[in-house]
C-alpha cells in the first residue's frame, strides 16, 4: 500500500456521513431552542439591568472581549425578549436546514453573545455547545435532509465529508475528554469515591442518583467505569484512523460507550442539557454503514444518490486549519 492510498484510507475512516451531519444539525438546533426556553424563564433575573448582573457591573467585572455582546446593547426586558425571539427563529431555521449556512452563523454568534451576557450562569455543556457550533461552520450540515436541498431537488444525497471541520471535531472531542481525565486525577477518583460524593450533592442528584448512592460498591464501580469509558471512547475514535479496515466497528463502539456514559450521567445527576449535547457530539461519528442499514428500512430508500462533498473555498480551509492549530 502506497503512502497516498494509506492517507486516503485514514481520511475515509474518519470521514463523517452527511446523514449523520443532518441529525447533528437537528440535534444542535433543538438543543439551542430548548436552552432558550429554559433561559427565557429567567430573562429579568439574569439578562436585564433589573437582575443580578446589570450591564454597568458586567462591564466592570468582564472588561474586554467578554463585554462585547448584542445582549449588552440594552438592559430592558423587551429588548432582551426580542433578541431571544430572533435567536429562536434562526435556531428553528437552522434545525430544518433553511438557509443553513446563514442560520448556523447567526445562531453561533447570538449564542456567544448570550453566554457573554452572564457568564455566572454557565456550565461545561454551554462551552461544549459553542465549540460544536463553531466547528459545524466548516461542515455541510444542510447537505441532505434539509429544506435547502429539498428546494434544489437533492434532498436524498448521501456522501462522506473529511475536511478541517471533521478534523476539528475529532481533535475537540479528544481534547475535551483527555483534559477531563487529567482533572480526574485527584484522590476521590483514585480511591473510587468520586461518584459517591457527587451523588451526595442533593442539588444535583436525581431521585435515581439518591437511591444509587447508598450502594458504595456500585458507586465505586461507576467511578472507575467513568474513567475507563472516557479513555476508551476517544481512544477508539483515534484508533479507527489507524485501522481503516476496522474503522466502522471501532467508531460504533466509541459512540455506544460514550452515549451510554452520558445517558448514565443524565439519569443520576441534574446536569441540564449537558448529556444531550455530549450525546449529539458523539452520534455524529456513526459511520455510513449504520445509516445505510437504517435507510433500507425507510420509504424511498432507493432514491438516495451518492455525491462528493468538499470544502467550498480554500480560504475557509486555511482559516479553519489556523484556528485548529
Amino acid at each position: 500500500m502506497t503512502t497516498r492510498s494509506y492517507i486516503q484510507n485514514v481520511q475515509h475512516a474518519w470521514a463523517l456521513d452527511v446523514r449523520a451531519l443532518a441529525v447533528f444539525r437537528v440535534s444542535l438546533g433543538l438543543i439551542v431552542l430548548a436552552d432558550l426556553c429554559v433561559r427565557a424563564t429567567d430573562i429579568t433575573a439574569f439578562y436585564t439591568d433589573f437582575g443580578v448582573l446589570p450591564r454597568a457591573e458586567h462591564i466592570q467585572a468582564y472588561y474586554g472581549p467578554a463585554a462585547i455582546s448584542p445582549y449588552l446593547a440594552n438592559g430592558s426586558w423587551l429588548f432582551i425578549a426580542c433578541l431571544f425571539v430572533i435567536h429562536a427563529m434562526f435556531a428553528a431555521s437552522f434545525t430544518v436546514g433553511f438557509r443553513t449556512r446563514l442560520s448556523q452563523v447567526v445562531v453561533w454568534l447570538l449564542l456567544l453573545g448570550l453566554h457573554r451576557r452572564n457568564p455566572m450562569v454557565l456550565q461545561g455543556g454551554d462551552v461544549m455547545l459553542r465549540l460544536l457550533l463553531f466547528w459545524s461552520l466548516f461542515l455541510p450540515l444542510g447537505a441532505t435532509w434539509s429544506v435547502d436541498t429539498a428546494i434544489r431537488g437533492a434532498s436524498n444525497r448521501v456522501g462522506r465529508v473529511f475536511n478541517v471541520g471533521a478534523l476539528g471535531l475529532l481533535v475537540q472531542m479528544v481534547v475535551i475528554y483527555g483534559y477531563g481525565l487529567v482533572l480526574k486525577s485527584g484522590a476521590p477518583w483514585r480511591d473510587g469515591t468520586a461518584v459517591h460524593y457527587a451523588l451526595h450533592i442533593d442539588h444535583f442528584a436525581t431521585s435515581l442518583g439518591a437511591w444509587i448512592r447508598q450502594f458504595e460498591g456500585l458507586t465505586e464501580l461507576f467511578t472507575y467505569g467513568t474513567l475507563v469509558a472516557e479513555f476508551m471512547g476517544p481512544a477508539l475514535l483515534i484508533l479507527a484512523g489507524f485501522l481503516p479496515g476496522k474503522a466502522n466497528l471501532l467508531r460504533c463502539l466509541a459512540v455506544l460507550i460514550m452515549v451510554l456514559l452520558h445517558v448514565g450521567f443524565g439519569l443520576g445527576l441534574n446536569l441540564g442539557l449537558f448529556s444531550a449535547i455530549a450525546a449529539a457530539a458523539w452520534c455524529v461519528w456513526l459511520p455510513a454503514c449504520v445509516w445505510n442499514r437504517l435507510a433500507r428500512r425507510m420509504p424511498g430508500a432507493s432514491d438516495f444518490a451518492s455525491a462528493q462533498f468538499k470544502s467550498k473555498t480554500r480560504l475557509g480551509t486555511v482559516v479553519g486549519a489556523i484556528l485548529l492549530v
